[in-house]
């Protein structure tokens, strides 16, 4: 039983904590809270835009490796008709560390939209 106990706190203390956005219909994430992620999961924080223009949605939360394959910046870009959609995610691995501003990457010359068919 004691060691049963153990292993739970020690799971507990283990789980990553990461900052999500508290309001699902706050298209910009303004408020957060701390939540506890699955086991293999990592912190992220995912911005969409089109066209260039300021992020349209701010994601924070626990993502997936198919959405976080290791720490740091991955943007991932499409055109979809005139619209060109750009998703950077900022994947991290440590408690609340998506907690942070946007690490300055809104402007055009940073980001590569390719035509996919």
């Amino acid at each position: 039983m004691f060691f049963v106990l153990l292993m739970i706190i020690f799971l507990y203390i283990a789980a990553l904590q990461c900052q999500s956005c508290a309001d699902p219909s706050d298209p910009l994430c303004s408020i957060q809270t701390s939540v506890t992620c699955p086991s293999g999961s990592m912190c992220a924080t995912i911005y969409t835009q089109a066209n260039g223009l300021p992020p349209l949605t701010v994601f924070r939360g626990c993502a997936q490796s198919s959405q976080c394959p290791a720490t740091g910046s991955f943007t991932f870009s499409a055109n979809v008709g005139i619209i060109q959609v750009t998703q950077t995610a900022e994947c991290c691995n440590s408690d609340n560390c998506n907690s942070g501003p946007a690490s300055g990457k809104w402007s055009n010359s940073n980001y590569r939209c390719d035509d996919y068919q």
